[in-house]
C-alpha cells in the first residue's frame, strides 16, 4: 500500500472509528440513564454504593495485566504490514498464553481481596457477606474477559476501533436487559453481576470473529519462534505502561474508596452518581485521541515525524475543546440534573461543578500526551509522573477529606493532575515532536479560558436561578449559556486551518468532475 493510499485509509478508519465511538457514548448513557434510577428504585442508598465499591474493586484487579493488552496492540503495529512474518505471530500466540495465565491469577486474586476489602472500605456489617460475594462474582467475570483479551489486540494495531465498539454497544444492550431481568425476579443485588456477565459476552465473541474473518491473525504456531530477547522487548514495554496504568488508578478510581473509607458508603453513592456527568465526559472528550491512536502510531513507525506533530496538535486542541463543551454543561447542568434524575434523593452542589469541570479539561489535555508517550513507546519518565500523581491526590485527599469533604478531593486531583502530569508530559511532547512548548500551551489555553467565564457566568446567575431549581425557566437559561458558550469557543479554541479542514470534510459540497 503506497503512502498515499495509507492516509486514506487512516482517515476512513478515523472517521468510522470516531463515529462508532460516540454511537457507542450514546448508547452507554442511555445505559447509565436507564440502569441508575432501576438500581435506585430496587435498591437502598447504601447497597448502590456497594455495587459502585465493587466496580471499583475489580477495576483495581485488572492491573494484573500489568500493561500487557495494551503493549501487545502497539506492538503489533509494528509488524502489521507482515501478517505471515515471525515477528507478528509470536507476539500474538506469546500474548495469548500470557493472558489467560493473568486471568487465572486474577481470578485468585479477587478470592483474596473479597475477605480484605469490606475492612479497608468501612462496609457495614449487614452488607459485608453479600459485598464479599459480589466482588468474586465479579472477579470471575472480569477474569474471563482478561484470559481472552489479547484476541481483539489486532483490532487496534489494524485501526478497527468501529469493531470494538460494536461488540461493546451489543454488551450494554445485553447487559441492561439482564439488569431488568434480574431485578424484576428480586434478585437485588446479584442482578448486577447478571447483567454484567450477559454483558461481557459480545466482548469475547465479535472481536474473534471479526479478526478471523479480516485475516488478522498470524498463522498458528508463532509462539514457538519467541525469543528471550523478544520476552524481555514485551515485558519491558508492559512495565512502563502498568506503572501507567496503576498511577491512573490511583489518581482516578480511588476516590470512592477514600469517599467510602473517610465519609460514608451512602456518600459513596452521591459521589458515584454525582460525577457520572463527570465520566461520560470522559468518553466523550477522550474519543478522539482513542481514534486517531493507531494512525498516529502508523505514523511514528513510517518516521512520518511531520505529519505526526501535525495530526497529534489537532488531536489535542480537538480534545481540550471537547473537553471545555463538556465543562460548560456540567457547570450549568450538572446538579439540576442530578436532582431531576434521582427525584431529589441525591443532591451535589453547585460549586463543586466548577472543579469537576476543570478537572475534565485538565485529565484529557493529560491523557493525550500520555498516549503519545505509549504510541512512540517511549515511557520511562511518565511511569513515574503518573505514579507521582496518584500518590499526591491520594494525600492531598485523606488530608483534607473530614474538613472539606467531596471538594478535597477534587482540588487534590486537580493540582495533582495539573502540577505533576499535565506540565511534564507536555514538556516531553515538545521534546519527541520539536514543537514548542509556547505552541502546545496555545492547544488548550483558551479551553480553560471559556471554562473560567462559564463558571463567573454560573456564579451570577445563581442568586436568580439557584442550582437546586429545577424549574422550565432556569433549565432553558442554563441550556441556553451553555449553548452559546460553546459555539463561541470554537471560534476562538479551535485553530483556523482546523477549522477548514473540517469544513471541507462535512460540509463542503463535493462538485461531479468535468
Amino acid at each position: 500500500m503506497d503512502k498515499r493510499d495509507s492516509r486514506v485509509s487512516r482517515k476512513k478508519y478515523f472517521y468510522t472509528g470516531l463515529a462508532s465511538s460516540y454511537l457507542l457514548i450514546a448508547l452507554n448513557f442511555g445505559f447509565t440513564a436507564f440502569s441508575v434510577p432501576l438500581a435506585l428504585h430496587y435498591l437502598t442508598k447504601a447497597e448502590f454504593g456497594v455495587w459502585a465499591l465493587v466496580v471499583q474493586f475489580s477495576a483495581y484487579l485488572l492491573l494484573i495485566d500489568m500493561g500487557v493488552s495494551a503493549s501487545v496492540s502497539r506492538l503489533l503495529a509494528d509488524h502489521k504490514d507482515d501478517k505471515e512474518g515471525a515477528g507478528y505471530g509470536k507476539i500474538f500466540y506469546s500474548s495469548l498464553f500470557v493472558s489467560v495465565g493473568q486471568g487465572l491469577a486474577l481470578f485468585g486474586m479477587g478470592a483474596v481481596v473479597s475477605w480484605l476489602a469490606p475492612v479497608l472500605a468501612n462496609v457495614p456489617g449487614d452488607l459485608r457477606t453479600v459485598f464479599s460475594r459480589l466482588l468474586i462474582l465479579q472477579a470471575a467475570v472480569t477474569a474471563l474477559s482478561l484470559a481472552f483479551r489479547s484476541l481483539s489486540s489486532p483490532l487496534w494495531s489494524h485501526q478497527r476501533l468501529d469493531i470494538s465498539n460494536v461488540s461493546n454497544g451489543l454488551g450494554l444492550l445485553l447487559g441492561l436487559a439482564g439488569l431488568w431481568w434480574g431485578f424484576t425476579r428480586g434478585w437485588g443485588l446479584y442482578s448486577l453481576i447478571f447483567g454484567t456477565s450477559l454483558g461481557a459476552i459480545p466482548g469475547l465473541i465479535v472481536p474473534f470473529l471479526a479478526c478471523r474473518l479480516l485475516g488478522y491473525y498470524p498463522p498458528w504456531g508463532g509462539w514457538r519462534q519467541m525469543q528471550k530477547s523478544d520476552w524481555k522487548n514485551l515485558f519491558c514495554f508492559s512495565r512502563d505502561v502498568f506503572m501507567v496504568q496503576v498511577g491512573s488508578q490511583l489518581a482516578s478510581a480511588t476516590q470512592i474508596i477514600v469517599v467510602s473509607r473517610f465519609m460514608s458508603v451512602e456518600s459513596a453513592a452521591i459521589w458515584a452518581i454525582a460525577t457520572k456527568a463527570f465520566m461520560l465526559g470522559q468518553q466523550i472528550c477522550q474519543r478522539v485521541m482513542d481514534a486517531s491512536a493507531g494512525a498516529l502510531a502508523e505514523m511514528s513507525v513510517r518516521q512520518e515525524r511531520g505529519r505526526l506533530a501535525m495530526r497529534f496538535g489537532q488531536v489535542v486542541e480537538s480534545t481540550a475543546w471537547f473537553s471545555a463543551v463538556a465543562g460548560l454543561a456540567i457547570i450549568f447542568l450538572n446538579t439540576p440534573l442530578v436532582i431531576l434524575w434521582t427525584g431529589g434523593r441525591i443532591i451535589w452542589p453547585a460549586h463543586e461543578n466548577i472543579w469537576l469541570a476543570l478537572l475534565l479539561l485538565s485529565t484529557c489535555a493529560a491523557r493525550c500526551h500520555l498516549s503519545l508517550g505509549g504510541i512512540t513507546k517511549e515511557m520511562s519518565t511518565l511511569r513515574w509522573i503518573q505514579m507521582a500523581e496518584g500518590v499526591a491526590m491520594l494525600g492531598i485527599s485523606m488530608l483534607l477529606v473530614n474538613r472539606l469533604g467531596f471538594l478535597a478531593i477534587l482540588m487534590g486531583s486537580l493540582a495533582a493532575n495539573l502540577s505533576l502530569t499535565l506540565i511534564t508530559a507536555q514538556r516531553l511532547s515538545s521534546q519527541r515532536l520539536g514543537v514548542p512548548t509556547a505552541e502546545m500551551l496555545g492547544w488548550i489555553c483558551p479551553s480553560f479560558l471559556f471554562l473560567l467565564v462559564g463558571s463567573c457566568l454560573v456564579s451570577a446567575i445563581e442568586h436568580f436561578f439557584p442550582a437546586t431549581d429545577t424549574g422550565p425557566a432556569a433549565l432553558i437559561l442554563r441550556c441556553a449559556l451553555a449553548v452559546f458558550l460553546s459555539a463561541l469557543s470554537f471560534r476562538f479554541c479551535i485553530r483556523s486551518e482546523t477549522r477548514h479542514e473540517l469544513w471541507l470534510r462535512f460540509f463542503q459540497q463535493k462538485r461531479p468532475a468535468t
